[in-house]
């Protein structure tokens, strides 16, 4: 059975009504807004010499807000170029050249400009209509990951995104950018945020109806990756999509991690 199919197999719902004053045991009204995070989606390679220049735009943003989730899709090149973390799966359409970086699916990051740390952080916002929070069990393995979600408002066109993640691979970079301490290759580059698996169909599959203020959960039960190298070092990525494929937040959690709601102060 292919990874996909048991993944689609293994997975289900539930809805629950919750207490006016209860979101998954964290006090909360009902008409508390979220924390939404910005999505950094780096398409690149390791052979691609400039694409140092979003993995090093990415680092400088995570040192300005906390309010980011990035994930590095690497490709090997048609013309020879070899990455040992070549992700198989079909890509957006809209990806047409290494290095692209996505925001939110939908704008691309003209990177590194003076603005592209704000051109991120303005995507972040302290009053989001929806949340996520996940409960991650890894063990003998297998991965038991529980996905939740909380909307202040009724939707039912959303869709769901999951990667696998990866952080501290270590291969040469091919550069020709300054950065790094300029030079054509950069020895041993750290690759973090690595997709590793895409648990879902890369646009999304159907999250199913939300009514406000009831928490739905997805279930999902599936194998470790073979090629993740380091459990420690994974994570997971769950993204929500509007009908447009467009993120209205997405959230990172390490292994064996209950996360509660990030509600807005």
């Amino acid at each position: 059975m292919c990874f996909y199919c048991y993944l689609v197999a293994k997975e289900n719902a539930t809805s629950e009504p919750i207490s006016q004053t209860n979101i998954d045991n964290e006090v909360a009204s009902t008409t508390s807004k979220f924390i939404k995070n910005a999505l950094i989606e780096d398409y690149t390679g390791a052979w691609c010499g400039w694409c140092p220049r979003v993995s090093y735009s990415i680092t400088k943003v995570k040192e300005s807000t906390t309010k980011v989730v990035s994930v590095a899709i690497h490709r090997g090149s048609s013309g020879g170029g070899f990455d040992p973390y070549s992700y198989s799966g079909s890509l957006p359409a809209v990806i047409k050249s290494f290095p692209t970086g996505m925001l939110n699916r939908k704008i691309e990051w003209k990177t590194p400009q003076n603005s592209y740390i704000n051109q991120v952080i303005d995507l972040t916002k302290d009053n989001a209509d929806l949340g996520i929070a996940m409960n991650s069990i890894v063990d003998s393995g297998n991965i038991n990951l529980d996905i939740k979600v909380i909307s202040t408002k009724d939707h039912n066109d959303l869709k769901f995104v999951v990667y696998v993640v990866e952080d501290g691979l270590i291969f040469n970079q091919s550069n020709y950018t300054s950065f790094y301490g300029g030079g054509s290759v950069i020895k041993d580059f750290v690759h973090n945020d690595v997709l590793r698996e895409c648990l879902t169909n890369i646009y999304g599959d159907a999250l199913g109806e939300i009514k406000a203020n009831t928490l739905l959960v997805k279930k999902l039960n599936i194998p470790l990756p073979k090629n993740v190298k380091n459990v420690n070092k994974m994570k997971f990525v769950t993204m929500i999509l509007n009908n447009n494929g467009e993120s209205l937040n997405v959230r990172e959690v390490a292994p064996n991690v209950n996360q509660t709601f990030e509600v807005a102060q």
